[in-house]
């Protein structure tokens, strides 16, 4: 590293992203589907905050103090992918003031991890690095607290919603991001390493149901097939044709070739993995 981080610190980013295109329509289905997008992404962002502020705090604390270097893959910001959801998210019922809670939050989120990304190839900080993040730290631990009362605002939601599953994990991320934002540092160990709350909902996308003919490209040719629900990471088809698990084939819809591998196979429906994640704007989740 050949220079200090920026010093500037935090501000809000009040402006909420815009009202969904005109002539989108969310359906009940979909508003499900985006509302546990937008939880179980926020309650990852929130855990990443939680830490960043943990490690801070433990490496300004002593001359020796751990380096970034354990959660330099914190750096991967998909914040953006989120905050393009909460254009959608009048459809999943929350209500303008939530969404605008959610997006600042994010906003500041996206503005913490840039700022930390100098350090976060370091095993230890010099002198000078460390004194810029003490002055970088109150910021910190001012977003990850208001992370933490983000949760308890939309967690009376998740209760007639989604699984209970997410209500257990906001109360354990909330006690995580307390810890944070008040320089408790127990939750790393004397290696530097970072031991982050197990949580019961691991980061998955959800699937939205669509039903659109296309077409699967075997190695004997094209065959009818059926598109029945799509998430970031996969497509699910249904289609008389066999075939295996790990299979690579592709799906042509619309004029366009998407190469996936097969995951799974019940019957005539078939699981497949992308081999590039989808982007939350993409036109198969416009045409569910």
């Amino acid at each position: 590293m050949t220079r200090d981080a920026p010093t500037e610190t935090l501000s809000h980013m009040a402006s909420l992203s815009p009202a969904p295109p005109v002539g989108v329509t969310i359906s009940a289905a979909n508003s499900l589907f985006l509302f546990e997008l937008i939880v179980g992404d926020f309650h990852h962002s929130a855990l990443r905050v939680g830490a960043l502020a943990m490690m801070a705090s433990a490496a300004v604390a002593v001359e020796e103090g751990p380096g970034f270097k354990l959660i330099r893959h914190f750096a991967q910001d998909d914040a953006g992918v989120l905050r393009l959801a909460l254009r959608f998210a009048v459809g999943a019922d929350l209500s303008a003031q939530l969404r605008n809670q959610l997006d600042r939050t994010y906003a500041d989120i996206q503005q913490t991890v840039a700022q930390l990304k100098p350090f976060l190839a370091l095993d230890t900080l010099s002198p000078s690095q460390r004194n810029l993040l003490r002055r970088l730290l109150p910021n910190l631990r001012r977003v990850a607290m208001a992370a933490a009362e983000t949760i308890s605002r939309i967690e009376p939601l998740y209760r007639t919603r989604i699984s209970l599953d997410f209500v257990q994990d906001a109360a354990v991320i909330r006690q995580f991001l307390a810890r944070a934002s008040q320089g408790d540092r127990a939750d790393v160990g004397r290696d530097g390493a970072l031991r982050l709350p197990q949580i019961r909902q691991i980061r998955k996308s959800p699937r939205l149901s669509v039903n659109r003919p296309c077409l699967l490209a075997l190695p004997g040719g094209e065959v009818d097939a059926r598109l029945v629900d799509v998430s970031r990471e996969g497509l699910g088809l249904r289609c008389d044709s066999p075939v295996s698990i790990d299979q690579r084939v592709a799906v042509v819809i619309g004029g366009r070739r998407i190469e996936v591998t097969v995951a799974r196979v019940e019957g005539d429906l078939i699981g497949l993995q992308l081999a590039q994640a989808l982007q939350l704007s993409d036109p198969l989740f416009r045409n569910g």
